[in-house]
């Protein structure tokens, strides 16, 4: 499994994080534009504007883990910073690999324990997104969810669907900058 996730993170080492409009990605938007004009890409689409958020990179992460037979899970991470991600557990021998794409500030395949570690690791990182960079503690809610949102898809449809499945955990992280470890 190691090997395949790292194929997925050098597949992807040049796509951008962004959205679609007028036949173009757009990757330098105000949060509210992606609230306006983000929809849920084909595997086609994003394989075409090479790049999307991580909704797009966990689908095309899957295809490929499903194309090489490996046992995979994915999840939707939501923090109380209105911050959201979706993500890819990978099964391994010595445990869970965490391969990431779209989240620029973690990009790679990370070891971990389970998911709590995964999500800390995530939400750690989101504190260094300006919204968040003076911000105590963020709490974050993490769901495992099946299939995918119908392609085209607002980014407030994807949510419906993605918090449709199954809740799993909670938790708090404190700003690393602020205090040591989490709780």
């Amino acid at each position: 499994p190691l090997e395949v996730c790292n194929d997925i993170v050098a597949e992807l080492k040049d796509y951008k994080y962004g959205f679609v409009k007028d036949g173009k990605l757009i990757t330098d938007a105000s949060d509210d534009a992606y609230g306006k004009y983000y929809k849920f890409m084909t595997l086609d689409e994003f394989e075409k504007y090479r790049g999307g958020i991580c909704y797009d990179y966990v689908e095309w992460e899957e295809s490929y883990l499903r194309d090489h037979g490996k046992s995979y899970k994915k999840y939707y991470l939501y923090a109380d910073s209105e911050n959201t991600h979706t993500f890819i557990l990978v099964k391994s021998d010595d445990g869970l690999l965490w391969v990431e794409t779209a989240f620029k500030d973690v990009v790679g395949v990370h070891k971990v324990h389970d998911l709590r570690e995964a999500c800390e690791l995530i939400v750690t990182a989101m504190f260094r997104l300006n919204n968040n960079s003076k911000r105590d503690e963020i709490n974050y809610y993490v769901w495992e969810y099946k299939g995918h949102p119908e392609y085209g898809s607002s980014l407030k449809q994807c949510t419906e669907y993605y918090t449709e499945g199954k809740f799993l955990t909670e938790g708090t992280v404190t700003n690393p900058k602020k205090s040591k470890g989490s709780k």
